[in-house]
């Protein structure tokens, strides 16, 4: 294949975006306030941020950012392994294992770089992967990966999670791996009995708690504490840049399997050491949930049920879930991104997720309103929301 042609089978088709005059994906961003952005000298009510709390904004982080920037700089420049490890570090990583219910934890740059560097250091070719069917791609890509046996089982289906499981197979490790909430629809795994019929059937559980740490659990505390799951026997992920209003990602389990994966994983071994401002800010924000989570709660809470509601009385069909997610089925690529645009039109940032991240033509558009969207702009995205569906 000549070189030019290679090139050409390198990019991509952005015809439709041109079509519609609207390329939701990528938004330049040029400022952020609480629970709206600016982007093109316009200020949006900002509904596509995971900022499920509201607290990225937030004055108290923004100086806890420039204590830890003058005592250890913007960046260690070093892996942790090496040069970067620090003690703010590490004094995070104990504060949010046990925030989790879990021993001992390891923060990433990224939950993504966590996921897919996690399942090359504990699966290879004779282990066997069973999945959620729509976990997130992380998940799948970090799996596939490893060169394991893959096998889905049925979205949040115990049932038939228990039927693969109860076969008997001649693989020398078996892993469940599902997430807690799924980010696209708001429903939350039945993790209480996966993790049951993974010590019956002696099998690992896996879980990405990036949605749900956070968002449900006492104080926000995830999945295992949402669950009722004490002593895990499991491996827990989680993204720091979602609720917890920071950056990066952990992987969280028994002391034994974090200290085995500092000196196996390949992304804590090889990648520049998250930031110590970033983790002074997620141990702060620890310290603030346990001060004000219900009081964010009930306003994210307050928030989802108020733009259900308008979602619900223009006749738009929601896909269901108990996370204070708001996802608005659409169907094809094309009538995706255009509900987006004129959401857009109006004021209102959200994100539409098409082929790949969902099936052919079950595209939806997503929103979290979350606590720090005040009560007039609320009421305003409602408003355009009853306009756009009528």
């Amino acid at each position: 294949m000549a070189r030019y042609d290679m090139l050409d089978d390198l990019s991509i088709d952005l015809s439709l975006a041109g079509e519609l005059g609207f390329n939701p994906f990528y938004p330049q961003t040029e400022a952020r306030s609480a629970g709206k952005v600016l982007i093109d000298g316009n200020w949006y009510i900002d509904l596509a941020s995971n900022d499920y709390l509201g607290l990225a904004t937030d004055g108290r982080l923004r100086e806890v950012y420039g204590d830890a920037i003058a005592r250890f700089g913007v960046s260690l420049c070093g892996t942790p392994i090496a040069a970067g490890g620090n003690t703010t570090t590490a004094e995070m990583e104990e504060r949010i294992a046990a925030f989790m219910g879990c021993e001992a934890a390891m923060a990433f740059p990224s939950c993504y770089q966590a996921n897919t560097s996690l399942f090359s250091s504990i699966l290879a070719k004779d282990d066997l992967a069973i999945i959620d069917h729509f976990a997130h791609a992380s998940l799948i890509e970090g799996v596939k990966a490893s060169g394991c046996r893959i096998m889905p089982f049925v979205h949040n289906s115990g049932d038939h999670l228990e039927k693969l499981l109860g076969k008997p197979r001649p693989f020398r490790r078996t892993v469940v791996v599902t997430e807690s909430v799924f980010s696209t629809e708001g429903s939350i795994a039945p993790f209480e009995r996966i993790a049951a019929l993974c010590d019956r059937y002696g099998a690992l559980p896996v879980v990405d708690d990036s949605h749900g740490i956070g968002v449900i659990g006492r104080n926000g505390a995830g999945i295992l504490d949402h669950s009722g799951i004490v002593d895990y026997n499991g491996i827990c992920t989680a993204s720091l840049g979602k609720a917890l209003a920071n950056s990066g990602g952990i992987i969280a389990a028994k002391k034994k399997v974090i200290e085995g994966l500092k000196y196996r994983c390949p992304g804590m071994m090889y990648s520049t050491a998250i930031p110590p401002a970033v983790a002074g800010g997620i141990t702060h924000v620890l310290d603030r949930l346990e001060i004000d989570f219900g009081r964010l709660q009930q306003r994210l809470l307050e928030n989802r049920l108020f733009l259900a509601a308008a979602c619900a009385r223009s006749g738009l069909r929601l896909q269901g879930g108990e996370a204070p997610i708001i996802s608005i089925l659409c169907g094809t690529t094309r009538e995706t991104i255009r509900f987006a645009k004129r959401l857009f039109e109006r004021g209102i940032v959200a994100t539409p997720f098409v082929e790949p991240s969902v099936p052919p033509n079950r595209g939806v558009v997503r929103m979290i309103p979350g606590a720090g969207i005040s009560a007039d702009d609320c009421r305003g995205a409602a408003a355009s929301i009853e306009t756009i569906a009528s």
